[in-house]
């Protein structure tokens, strides 16, 4: 199945949805070759569908991309949203070096959807990294655990404001 599937994907005729498509559902085998690999990063672009963000961001995180091909999706990787920029992540974990590391670091901090990213899954893929990029990334942990700290003050907030309610009956 999966050779018909990327025979789909590298079919021109093919729209662009559809080739990202049989490209995510095909068994991830090697490298992406340049054509899928533009075809993917083109369909992680924000005025794309979220559903073909989150589509081509899992593609990109399933193959195996050379150092030229994870800068790409570095360059675009700021005007991620949090729910592309969680699922492009792992791509990030294969084959780490410092510079693409600490690249990574400083395109976290700037990036839209960085907020609400968790610390202890970045810290996960920054483990990888040399002790320069780890260090690096203890800035962008401190700003998601601080957002998080103010998201839970909030909620807190909320909370005290709320009625009391019976918990046996599940209602207010």
């Amino acid at each position: 199945l999966s050779p018909t599937l990327l025979d789909i994907a590298r079919d021109p005729r093919a729209s662009g949805e559809t080739r990202l498509n049989a490209l995510a559902a095909a068994a991830p085998t090697g490298p992406l070759d340049a054509a899928t690999f533009d075809l993917s990063l083109a369909s992680f672009a924000p005025e794309k569908d979220l559903a073909v963000r989150i589509s081509a961001a899992r593609v990109l995180a399933s193959y195996e991309l050379n150092l030229e091909q994870k800068t790409a999706v570095l360059n675009v990787l700021a005007a991620a949203g949090p729910m592309e920029l969680y699922e492009v992540l792992p791509a990030f974990e294969r084959n780490p070096n410092e510079a693409l590391g600490l690249k990574l670091v400083e395109t976290l901090k700037s990036a839209r959807g960085a907020r609400n990213l968790r610390a202890d899954r970045l810290r996960t893929i920054f483990a990888k990294y040399p002790e320069s990029v780890q260090s690096a990334a203890k800035e962008l942990y401190a700003r998601i655990n601080a957002d998080a700290a103010q998201q839970a003050e909030h909620l807190t907030a909320y909370a005290a404001k709320l009625p009391a309610g019976d918990v046996r009956r599940g209602q207010i």
